[in-house]
């Protein structure tokens, strides 16, 4: 997961020094204990992966309600990239949210994933400034939704 995410550069504080959230990215078996760690393969080499936030999980950070499902951590391996990976683990999610009737799906990104932000977009996930938030200093997320029809 971090490796995805340092592709992008976005493990780096504004003032230059290294991001804690890096070592929350790289535990994928302390996520997986309290939320469910999906993963993109080909054959034994890890693609990308994205961490499915269920209800009661302590990993939810937007979704509030029993009927709002969450998906979080959303990382393609930089040569992974442009062949459906991303797709695939959304489009996993939603899956997940639709089997459990939820009613819509929330989630957050930085602002400078604008890649991630497309491919949201494509799915019909709107920007929802109402469900931005700010983790720790000088980190802004911006919030996604998108409603579900059963």
């Amino acid at each position: 997961t971090a490796e995805g995410y340092l592709a992008d550069d976005l493990l780096r504080r504004p003032d230059g020094g290294e991001d804690h959230y890096q070592e929350h990215l790289r535990d994928a078996a302390g996520r997986a204990g309290d939320a469910i760690v999906l993963v993109a393969a080909d054959n034994s080499k890890l693609l990308g992966t994205v961490t499915w936030c269920p209800v009661g999980s302590a990993l939810r950070e937007l979704a509030t309600e029993p009927d709002q499902a969450e998906f979080r951590m959303l990382s393609v391996g930089a040569t992974a990239r442009r062949r459906g990976v991303g797709r695939a683990l959304v489009q996993a999610c939603l899956d997940r949210a639709k089997d459990h009737r939820m009613r819509e799906v929330v989630i957050c990104s930085l602002p400078q994933m604008h890649n991630a932000h497309a491919l949201y977009g494509s799915f019909g996930f709107v920007r929802s400034p109402d469900l931005d938030w700010s983790p720790a200093p000088s980190v802004e997320l911006w919030g996604f939704r998108l409603p579900l029809d059963h």
